[in-house]
């Protein structure tokens, strides 16, 4: 291949290896690439604006004006002398950031600062008229407030049979006091909150100056051999585009002062496009495609891609071969995880992800998008299969366990503990726990030092029980409000269950242990043991994939 073939291939061969790095495509050009080169000159027109606004500051602050009128009167004069290009210190500021900024800096930026304007005075504040100070809203002037105090009112006596008082008892009851305002002090007046006591306010108008992009506009000699980039420069391109497109000699931009607030700025440059006719080849398919480039820029990849990556994931799917070895180097790619997050039934994926054109057509982004699907359904189906050999040596184990904890507990608490131990006594104990549920500052105190308490515990039974999922702030709070009335309600059992004879042997205990219930629980403790042990597999067995859209749809990863 010659160093013309070689250069205009390049951005195409890195765009491969973004995209499809894993795809080992043969990129090779069918014959020597048209290039031709045009001049362009770009006009971009510049026009003053402002925006005004008044606001109030409490208190005496720095003010450059004497009334309210003055400083309107100053705002006026700023905004039209800056708006007609009369002001020399906003034209010299925009003329000095557009001549030192490349126009398409500029033209990006949604407006340009210039100048900002401030004029204020001192004004009386209204809440106060003035004085600084205002009414109590304890006392409302009179500088006192009625108080009730519960104390003795009186005693009530108690006589004997013959009129003797034997006994006198307090009787309490509300007396009124008024008393001096703790709000003002006495004084029936507070410093006002608005000016802070000082009986004026800062008012405040603030004017700022900018410029903004008015008109925007190209010329170029057209385009005879490669005419698609007439279209181009026709159309609606985006802006930094056509800054990578062309070569712009920066040096001779030129910023013009009409003196009307209006300022232009013109920037030459030189705009090449090139097209070839190429052949990509691969392990799925053999596509051919007219690529085309200006300056630098990819402009359009004629949909190359299309047939390697549609007949990977649809030959993959018809042949039920979506094994890793088969089709890793699809669902490792950038170009299936952006379809798979970005795409819904086949759509076709924005541009502004793939920062391309006409990459891949939506028939290609269905396919993965069905091949996603796929994967997703096989691993949902296969970790939801649980190995009733696994239930069963994880049910055994938990139901030693259980036994075991069960006969610890009865030995320091007492065989209470074993002969009151059952599932419905439990269930008891959760419906007593409900109906004696009460918004009270007592059982709020209780719930939240509870909560406190169990917190450690609710996690690490989601670590040692709970499915191999990604560890998101709903998962940890689900666990954990699930959690708490169990732990809560074990806690009241064994508490509850305290103070009995204490056993005398091992085997009294075991003898008395009540085997259905605790196998019961054992089997549930089997279950989400198996489970886990599910997740955990098809979790490893998904990473092969490498694929990180799919671990997101699978739930391992946030």
């Amino acid at each position: 291949m010659n160093n013309n073939q070689d250069a205009f291939l390049s951005p195409f061969a890195r765009l491969t290896n973004k995209w499809l790095p894993n795809f080992k495509l043969n990129l090779t050009a069918s014959s020597t690439p048209r290039r031709e080169a045009k001049d362009i000159l770009v006009t971009a027109v510049f026009n003053i604006d402002y925006s005004h606004n008044s606001r109030e500051l409490g208190g005496i602050n720095s003010y450059n004006c004497s009334s309210v009128a003055e400083v309107k009167s100053y705002s006026k004069k700023a905004i039209e002398s800056s708006i007609n290009g009369q002001r020399k210190s906003v034209c010299d500021a925009l003329y000095k950031e557009l001549s030192n900024n490349s126009l398409f800096a500029s033209v990006h930026r949604k407006k340009l600062p210039l100048k900002v304007f401030e004029h204020s005075c001192l004004v009386t504040c209204s809440p106060c008229g003035g004085r600084g100070r205002v009414t109590c809203g304890t006392c409302y002037g009179s500088g006192q407030v009625d108080e009730s105090r519960y104390e003795i009112v009186g005693y009530d006596e108690y006589r004997d049979s013959r009129g003797y008082v034997t006994r006198q008892e307090p009787r309490y009851g509300y007396r009124n006091y008024r008393v001096t305002c703790s709000g003002c002090g006495g004084s029936g007046q507070n410093r006002c909150s608005t000016c802070h006591g000082d009986g004026q306010n800062t008012y405040i108008e603030t004017v700022d100056i900018y410029a903004k992009l008015g008109n925007w506009k190209h010329k170029w000699s057209k385009f005879e051999t490669t005419t698609w980039t007439n279209d181009y420069l026709h159309g609606d391109q985006d802006d930094f585009e056509l800054q990578d497109a062309g070569t712009w000699q920066l040096s001779k931009q030129q910023v013009t002062d009409h003196d009307n607030g209006a300022f232009t700025v013109t920037i030459p440059g030189e705009i090449t496009a090139a097209d070839c006719n190429a052949t990509l080849q691969g392990e799925f398919a053999t596509s051919k495609g007219q690529l085309k480039t200006l300056g630098g820029l990819i402009y359009d990849c004629d949909y190359i891609y299309t047939e390697h990556t549609y007949n990977a994931a649809t030959s993959a799917l018809a042949a039920n071969q979506i094994s890793p070895q088969k089709i890793k180097c699809l669902t490792s790619s950038p170009l299936f995880n952006v379809c798979g997050e970005s795409s819904r039934e086949g759509k076709v994926v924005p541009y502004n992800e793939l920062r391309t054109k006409r990459m891949i057509t939506s028939k290609s982004t269905k396919a993965m998008h069905e091949l996603l699907i796929a994967l997703q359904q096989k691993f949902q189906q296969a970790r939801s299969k649980l190995s009733v050999l696994n239930i069963f040596a994880n049910s055994a184990a938990a139901l030693g366990v259980l036994a075991a904890i069960l006969m610890a507990f009865a030995w320091q608490l007492g065989s209470g503990v074993v002969e009151h131990f059952n599932l419905y006594n439990l269930a008891l104990g959760m419906k007593k726990i409900v109906n004696s549920f009460q918004l009270s500052h007592q059982f709020l105190n209780i719930l939240t030092v509870s909560a406190l308490i169990f917190y450690i515990p609710a996690i690490i039974m989601m670590k040692a029980l709970g499915a191999k999922k990604n560890l998101s702030t709903k998962r940890i709070l689900r666990w954990f409000w699930i959690t708490l009335p169990i732990f809560s309600l074990f806690v009241i059992f064994f508490t509850s269950a305290a103070g009995k004879a204490h056993v005398g042997t091992i085997g009294d205990l075991l003898i008395a242990l009540p085997i259905l219930d605790l196998s019961i629980l054992a089997l549930l403790v089997g279950i989400l043991f198996a489970r886990k042990k599910s997740w955990a597999k098809q979790a490893q067995a998904a990473n092969e994939y490498q694929s990180d859209v799919l671990m997101k749809k699978l739930d391992y990863k946030e």
